[in-house]
This record gives C-alpha cells, sequence and structure tokens, in this order.
C-alpha cells in the first residue's frame, strides 16, 4: 500500500529525478553494425580530431581504483575523498575502448544500470542505446541516496565535486575507456535536475571533462530556492518531504524558516550562495549545451540565462535549448525526444568528435509548441511592447495567485497528490489583483521589465517579521494561463511614502497569435509557490509599466517539432 508520502516521493522522481536513464536486458537488440555503433557511416575514433588534453587535478582518495570493490556486475562501492562510500556503476560500450559519459541522477533517484529500468525523461536516453551508440556510461548514486553512505550535499562544490574527481580517477584505470592522456578519459556528462548542477561542479573544477549538457540548471541555490530573499516554501517542502535520505541540518532549518516567517537570516543564505556552480561557473572551459524547461518554477529560464551567459563570457563553448518541460506543466506536451536529439549530438559532436550538428545558438518553444532560432546572443529586441496602468491592490490572504490546496484527507493515488503539490508550484490566475493588459504584435523572449511607482501601508506597523512582498505574473487571456506558469517576488515597502522601483520579472517565451492578442500583468498579494508575505494593508500603483522585449526578427521558426505522445503533466 502506498503511503502519502512514498507516492509524493514516486511524483519528485519524475519532477526532479529527470537524470534517470530507461533501459533493456543487457544485449537486447545490441548489433555489430558500425552505422549503427558509431552513429556515422566510416568513423572511427582513429580518424577523430586530436584530443582535449589536460592536466588532472590531484587524485581524491589515494590511488585511483585502489578503494573499489565490486558489487555485482556493473556495479562497485567506491570510497571517496573524505572516505564516504559511494554506489558506482559502469556499463561498456559494445565495442570497447570508447569514450564514456557520466550521467549524474536527479534528486532521490538513483544511478540507473541495465538491470534497473526506469522511465527517460527529457535529455536522457536509455543505457543500451548509448552502449550501442559507442559510449561506456557510468552512473552513480548521488552521497546520502540509496546505496551511497553520506549526507545530501546539495552540490557542494567542496564535497561532491570532490565525489566526481574520484569517480573520473576510477574511471581512466578501466580498459573499456579512451583516454587523452595519463588520467584523462574521454569524457562527458548529461542528466538533469538535481543532476545538471553536480555537472557544472565538475566542469569547472576538473578539466577533464570534456563536454556537459545539464538539463533544469540551477545558478545558485539560493537564487532557486530564495529568489530575491524570498523563501520558495512549495518547492522547499516537497525537496524535504520527499524522501528519506539524510540531509544537512541547514536544508532542515531553512524549511523550518520558510514555514513559520520566512525571513531567511545571513547564516541561511550565506549556506544557499555555498551550494552548487555559483561563481565557479567562469571557469568552465568545456563545450557546455545549457538545456531549461519554459515552464520550470524551481530552476527557471533566469537560472538558464544566467549560467549560458557566464560560460561564454569566460570564453567556454556553448549553446542554450529552452523546450517546453522541466520542473512545472507543460500545455503542449513533451519535448523528450528533441531535447535528447540535442543533447546527443552535442556529446557525439565534442566527446566522440564527430561532424555531429547539434543545432544553433539558441532555441526555443513558445506556447503552441512551435520552436524558433538564432545565432545570436544576446537576442536584438526589435521594439518592446509596452503597456501601463494605476490600481489598488488590498494585500489580503484573498489575492492569491494559485488555486487552494486539496484536502489532506484526499491523499490517495497520483492524482490527489497532484492536486496536494501542484498549487505550490505552479503560478495561476486570481481575479483579485491590479492588472495592466499590454498587446505584443510578435515574439517575446526574456526577461520582462516591470516599473512601479506606489505607496503602501500594512494595517499593524510592527505586526510580524515576515517579508513585505507582492508578487507579479502575466496572463494569457486566450488559455487561460499564466505564462510559463512563472510568477515573480517583488519587495515593497509599507511605510506610507512614495516610493519607485524597476524589476526584470522571470523570462518567458510567448508568441502572439496572427490575429493578435495580449498579455495582462497581475500583480497580486501572496502565491502558494513562495512563503506567505506579510498581509493586511493596502498598496496604491500610482503607475504601473511594463515592457516586454519583442524579439520578431532575430529568430527564426523552425515549425512545430512532434511532441512524445505522453500527456502533458506536472515535471515533463
Amino acid at each position: 500500500m502506498l503511503t502519502p508520502r512514498s507516492v509524493v516521493a514516486g511524483v519528485v522522481a519524475g519532477l526532479l529525478g529527470l537524470g534517470a536513464c530507461s533501459s533493456e536486458p543487457r544485449g537486447a537488440g545490441s548489433t555489430t553494425d558500425d552505422d549503427e555503433v558509431t552513429g556515422a557511416p566510416s568513423t572511427t575514433i582513429a580518424e577523430l580530431p586530436e584530443a582535449r588534453s589536460c592536466p588532472p587535478p590531484p587524485a581524491r582518495g589515494g590511488a585511483p581504483g585502489a578503494n573499489v570493490t565490486a558489487v555485482d556486475r556493473d556495479s562497485y562501492d567506491l570510497m571517496s575523498h573524505d572516505d564516504v562510500r559511494l554506489r558506482v556503476n559502469f556499463v561498456p560500450a559494445v565495442r570497447v575502448p570508447a569514450p564514456t559519459l557520466l550521467v549524474s541522477p536527479g534528486w532521490a533517484s538513483l544511478g540507473a544500470t541495465l538491470d534497473t529500468p526506469s522511465e527517460a525523461f527529457a535529455g536522457s536516453l536509455a543505457i543500451d542505446a548509448l552502449t550501442r551508440r559507442g559510449y561506456n556510461v557510468v552512473t552513480w548514486d548521488r552521497r546520502g541516496f540509496g546505496a551511497s553512505d553520506g549526507v545530501v550535499a546539495l552540490g557542494d562544490p567542496a564535497i561532491e565535486g570532490g565525489d566526481v574527481i574520484a569517480i573520473v580517477d576510477w574511471i581512466a584505470t578501466r580498459p573499456e575507456v579512451v583516454l587523452d592522456g595519463a588520467r584523462d578519459p574521454r569524457l562527458g556528462m548529461f542528466g538533469g535536475s538535481y543532476g545538471a548542477g553536480i555537472q557544472l561542479v565538475a566542469a569547472a573544477i576538473d578539466c577533464r571533462v570534456d563536454a556537459i549538457a545539464p538539463n533544469m540548471v540551477t545558478s545558485t541555490w539560493r537564487n532557486s530556492l530564495a529568489k530575491d530573499d524570498t523563501t520558495k516554501v512549495g518547492w522547499i517542502n516537497l525537496l524535504v518531504s520527499s524522501t528519506d535520505a539524510t540531509l544537512a541540518p541547514e536544508l532542515l532549518t531553512i524549511a523550518e524558516i520558510a514555514n513559520d516567517d520566512g525571513v531567511l537570516g545571513a547564516g541561511e543564505l550565506t549556506y544557499l550562495d555555498s551550494l552548487g556552480p555559483g561563481a565557479l561557473v567562469d571557469a568552465i572551459e568545456a563545450p557546455t549545451l545549457v538545456v531549461q524547461g519554459t515552464v520550470d518554477t524551481l530552476f527557471t529560464l533566469d537560472d538558464a540565462i544566467r549560467v549560458f551567459e557566464r560560460v561564454r563570457a569566460g570564453g567556454g563553448p556553448a549553446a542554450m535549448v529552452w523546450y517546453c518541460g522541466g520542473h512545472g506543466v507543460c500545455p503542449t506536451g513533451r519535448d523528450d525526444a528533441w531535447v535528447a536529439e540535442r543533447v546527443v549530438a552535442w556529446l557525439d559532436r565534442h566527446v566522440r568528435r564527430i561532424d555531429a550538428r547539434p543545432g544553433e545558438l539558441f532555441t526555443t518553444v513558445d506556447q503552441t509548441g512551435a520552436h524558433w532560432s538564432s545565432d545570436t546572443w544576446p537576442l536584438p529586441v526589435r521594439a518592446s511592447a509596452r503597456g501601463s496602468g494605476a490600481g489598488t491592490l488590498a494585500l489580503v490572504a484573498a489575492s492569491r495567485a494559485g488555486p487552494p490546496a486539496a484536502d489532506d484527507s484526499t491523499a490517495a493515488g497520483m492524482a490527489n497528490v497532484m492536486r496536494l503539490i501542484t498549487p505550490a508550484l505552479v503560478a495561476s490566475p486570481h481575479t483579485l489583483e491590479a492588472d495592466v493588459e499590454v498587446a505584443p504584435d510578435a515574439l517575446i523572449v526574456g526577461r520582462p521589465r516591470l516599473r512601479l511607482r506606489y505607496r503602501g501601508r500594512a494595517d499593524t506597523p510592527e505586526a510580524g517579521a515576515r517579508p513585505t512582498r507582492v508578487f507579479a505574473q502575466l496572463v494569457d487571456p486566450v488559455s487561460g494561463a499564466v505564462v510559463g506558469g512563472q510568477i515573480t517576488p517583488i519587495a515593497v515597502v509599507l511605510d506610507g511614502d512614495d516610493h519607485e522601483l524597476a524589476v526584470d520579472l522571470e523570462a518567458v517565451a510567448w508568441h502572439a497569435p496572427d490575429d493578435g492578442g495580449s498579455l495582462v500583468l497581475q500583480l497580486v498579494a501572496s502565491t502558494p509557490l513562495y512563503t506567505t508575505p506579510r498581509l493586511g494593508g493596502s498598496i496604491e500603483f500610482t503607475a504601473i509599466d511594463i515592457e516586454l522585449p519583442d524579439v520578431g526578427g532575430s529568430l527564426h521558426a523552425l515549425g512545430a517539432v512532434a511532441n512524445d505522445a505522453a500527456a502533458p503533466g506536472a515535471g515533463r
């Protein structure tokens, strides 16, 4: 019998475990045909361009391979740099020696093997298909999950970065592996969600990583879980409640605060800043394909833009793909197969070093499922679609951008669990708000700019420590949906004086219908996605100005791409 916790854990494996791979029994469908194995006629390892090699970092955890114990056919226990045991899986290519892919699993997901099939999500490929294509495949249980020991470290570079170095050291000792130099395997990485950030960390601190394709990236955990110092309580609760793994006490403290007054102290913010890639992204030289979902409300398009621009600024080859998926609800069907094609082409070109064509510098999808591409970034803004207005917003509990969550008693079965968690993860329209209509006439891609003049006053000037916030979202009146499911927290001052501010909203991709269309900017008092701010009182907006980046003409249409047949759903 499934308990509510176990069912939620299963949902989260779908929402956050997007680095998982599907598989068939070993040898099923295997072939010795050259085209199938190599992915390109008459291309062999010997014919590839000269390898990119580098001095490896210092070995972590003693002599590479010395502290590795076989568990079964494909699985091993490896002692990491701090004597924490990691479960690592190695599945060799059909023909060896071969380049290697290190697949990083998502939150609460385990490293897949040929004997542990699981559903392939966006950007992932079956292990058996990869081994036939000409790759060794290595997966692992992240520390704290599955058969790996330790405390979940949320991609801490000093801890989990050291885990990857130890795994790469061991990979280099395997006879099945093509080497570019001593202790330097030819190596690519891919995986999604929780499995994306560790790729950025690894590529920054270990030059042996030849290419990465992180799907659903975070720039920093602070930006993802406490954007503008506003705790994202819906996602924090899901992360904490969805696993029985041992979590860092700092994360548990953050969850407690998010459910209390929502105001994180300097210590908690510093902790979140220390996790994930952060400024390390500047050091990445490996070719990086940044893949992000347009409806992702945990790791938003803003995270992808930050990572992509910083990798390019540091000189690393990079491209960016936005697709309909991620941690959110996709209205047009999943882009899984299309994303997988882009990922494997990127890895084929930069790891196998064959003449694969991974696409243009930037590709996105609009709300209809049509794809658009450009070889230019930043995208030239042709014009700005503007809207202006004014209004008064009552800071009351009824002004809430999201339907009420179902009662806990309904938590029996997957459908009811989704009813419970979806309101906390995706923004939705509301009728009690201050709104402004804007009518773009082309393609909107990027961050809208919002300017406000206002005066606000709380009913009780010293009523608790909760943050003072309002939230902004764009609604498509035709579909009745919030664009991308995105909502942005905005810090306000409730002292009765006049104030002005300008903020960038979460990035979106939206195409105006041929017969014209409009979007509505809504300002609301609260949303289940974020911690409830201080309520009571009102804000008079004397000027509301919204500016949308119209990039029509700077992208060309690829047309609609056939999406997977699976019904749209959260996390797909």
